[in-house]
């Protein structure tokens, strides 16, 4: 079968039409979506930077590292960043002003700027002069150490920002308290155009503080002379450095940092500074200073990323009118260097402080290996030393067994030794007198039975009865009384002792003489028992042993702490009773006073000297049985 050329023909002619189509339609459609992209992209916001000094200084530096920062919060490629550099300080003059006017203006004519940030008083000056042929319809923020006036503030499309040098009446106050015996003030400030406006502001700010010291301003001097005033100011001042800049006699410009440097090595007195180059020569951070002690300071950094913020409010709609004028953040730096020499320590410092310079001693540099050896070291020593105290712990707990068991054996003993004298002397006094009186009384009795014919014997006999009686009522009320003293609950225990010491007085040839502080109620039932049965035990003593003919009894409280004297000018004892043992010839009184003191954690000290007397005393200290006495229904 055959094809015909003109069939032939007529198909290629409608495969390349159907391609040209799919070519153009594919076009069409690309040229659609890059209409609806770029219809989509908004137009960028531009933010212009215009500096004072060169791109490499330090404070441009720091502000344009954190300009930036801030600035990279909004979305990618919403915000283009441009930097310009005024440089007046390099190139001064109006002819330099009016070429930079018209380089700027033909650099941006076709970009227009939305936000243009003036980064110094030299900045915003040039700005506000040229606005009109530069940047007529953008607000201005700025950073300045003056503050705009009225007019300026309100002109055209807005102006706001940070006023930088701010800080006179803080930095004075800090100078003032670090020194507290200023009298004088020397205030350092200048400029190239020579204008006295830092001076202005100080006075205005440190009006207040003419009436405490002498304030002196060192305005718009040169190096030489500033020099030569440093090294004749007076004892009892401090200096002030505001900003300063000049010209030597070659034209060239003096930095406020290097002018600084060469008067802080002439002067005798300390110096604050009020910007941070005033304190740094280099780089933030660097640790060469300019002999400046420190101050209230801007920073770079925190300035940068605050006025960044400001600038992209405005580029976000906000009128710059709205937005406050703030002072710049500024942070207390200080040379460590410097605070050594003038005697300052770190702890009268803002306790924000921020420090430079501070010498790195041998532990801070190598503490991590010290302490990793040492750490290696004391588990060594600790392993040793814990087997070392295993091994003595079980010795003392063997130790100490041995000797709670000793100590329970005396113990009880002792005990049983005081329990069984203690009957004794009871069952002695009831035998001697009562038992005795008893007997009287039935003798007497039988005899009245027997004689009852004859009544004169047999009232005799009564009489006889009943003055027995007597007697042996008495002796029973004495032997109750030594078991328990019924006036130690019904007086008290001071007056209970003014008691026992007149009785124990009125029978017996002794002199005695007693002087008592007042303490009732300071403490417990049972300690008040057993300082009574103390005092009672050495009367007994001195009347039954001392052959003595004067005794003292004194009972004085000095604070905490009771103290309870028995002083007699016997005979004395043989050998203190410290030196002795329970039971070993010691007296059954000693042995239980001595028993009695440690019940009551007192100090017991017997001094007796034969032929001189002996002396007893105990000192308890009150705080002690007054948590006692708490759980006592009794005193409660």
């Amino acid at each position: 079968m055959k094809v015909s050329k003109d069939s032939t023909r007529v198909s290629l002619q409608l495969i390349l039409t159907t391609a040209l189509l799919a070519i153009l339609a594919w076009i069409a459609g690309s040229l659609s979506v890059g209409v609806v992209r770029a219809q989509q992209s908004p137009t960028p916001k531009r933010v212009l930077v215009l500096d004072w000094y060169d791109k490499d200084h330090v404070w441009n530096v720091k502000f344009d590292q954190s300009f930036r920062a801030a600035l990279q919060s909004s979305p990618v490629g919403t915000v283009e960043y441009y930097t310009e550099y005024l440089e007046s300080n390099r190139f001064p003059g109006e002819n330099q002003s009016r070429l930079l006017r018209d380089y700027l203006k033909q650099k941006y004519v076709d970009r227009p700027i939305d936000v243009v940030v003036a980064n110094s008083d030299a900045s915003l000056d040039f700005l506000l002069k040229y606005r009109e042929d530069l940047f007529p319809n953008t607000p201005i923020v700025f950073i300045a150490a003056r503050l705009p006036s009225k007019e300026e503030l309100a002109a055209g499309p807005g102006l706001t920002g940070l006023v930088n040098i701010n800080d006179y009446r803080k930095n004075l106050d800090l100078a003032l308290r670090l020194h507290p015996g200023t009298e004088q003030v020397f205030v350092i400030s200048g400029t190239l155009e020579r204008d006295g406006r830092f001076e202005k502001r100080a006075r205005e700010e440190l009006q207040e503080y003419e009436s405490r010291v002498r304030i002196t301003y060192l305005t718009d001097l040169t190096l030489e002379e500033l020099i030569a005033k440093a090294k004749s100011l007076p004892e009892r001042s401090v200096v002030l450095h505001v900003w300063q800049q000049s010209q030597n006699a070659q034209g060239n410009i003096l930095e406020s940092g290097d002018m600084l440097a060469a008067i802080a090595r002439s002067a005798t007195v300390p110096i604050y500074g009020m910007t941070f180059q005033a304190i740094f020569t280099q780089a933030e951070g660097s640790t060469q200073g300019t002999g400046v002690i420190g101050g209230y300071v801007n920073r770079a950094a925190a300035i940068g990323t605050k006025a960044g913020e400001i600038a992209l409010k405005i580029a976000n709609g906000a009128r710059a009118q709205d937005i406050p004028v703030e002072n710049a953040p500024s942070v207390p730096m200080f040379d460590w260097r410097e605070l050594r020499r003038w005697g300052i320590t770190e702890d009268s410092l803002p306790s924000d402080s921020i420090m430079f310079g501070k010498q790195i001693g041998f532990w801070a540099l190598y503490r991590g290996r010290i302490l990793a050896v040492s750490a290696l070291v004391l588990i060594e020593t600790l392993l040793i030393a814990g087997l070392l105290v295993q091994r003595s712990r079980r010795a003392r707990a063997e130790e100490s067994n041995r000797l709670s068991a000793q100590r329970l054996h005396q113990l009880t003993g002792r005990l049983m030794y005081v329990q069984e004298e203690e009957r004794r002397r009871i069952a002695a006094e009831l035998h001697d007198g009562l038992g005795q009186s008893l007997v009287a009384i039935n003798l007497g009795a039988q005899i009245g039975l027997r004689d009852g014919d004859d009544p004169d014997r047999v009232k005799q006999q009564f009489e006889v009865i009943s003055f027995t009686a007597t007697s042996a009522i008495d002796t029973v009320r004495e032997i109750a009384h030594n078991l328990r003293p019924h006036e130690l609950e019904n007086l008290g225990l001071v007056r209970a002792v003014k008691s026992m010491v007149a009785k124990v007085s009125d029978s017996s040839s002794i002199r005695f003489s007693a002087e008592l502080d007042e303490f009732d109620g300071l403490l417990s039932t049972e300690a008040e028992t057993s300082i009574y049965r103390i005092i009672q035990e050495g009367l007994n003593n001195i009347v039954k042993h001392a052959d003595a003919t004067e005794a003292q009894i004194a009972v004085k409280r000095t604070g905490k702490e009771l103290t309870i004297k028995v002083a007699d000018n016997g005979k004395g004892i043989s050998e203190p009773m410290t030196n002795r043992k329970a039971g070993s010839g010691l007296g059954l009184g000693l042995t239980g006073i001595a028993e009695r003191a440690r019940m009551l954690e007192g100090a017991l000290v017997v001094d007796s000297t034969p032929g001189r007397g002996t002396v007893l005393t105990l000192v308890v200290k009150l705080a002690g049985v007054e948590n006692e006495r708490q759980s006592n229904p009794r005193d409660s």
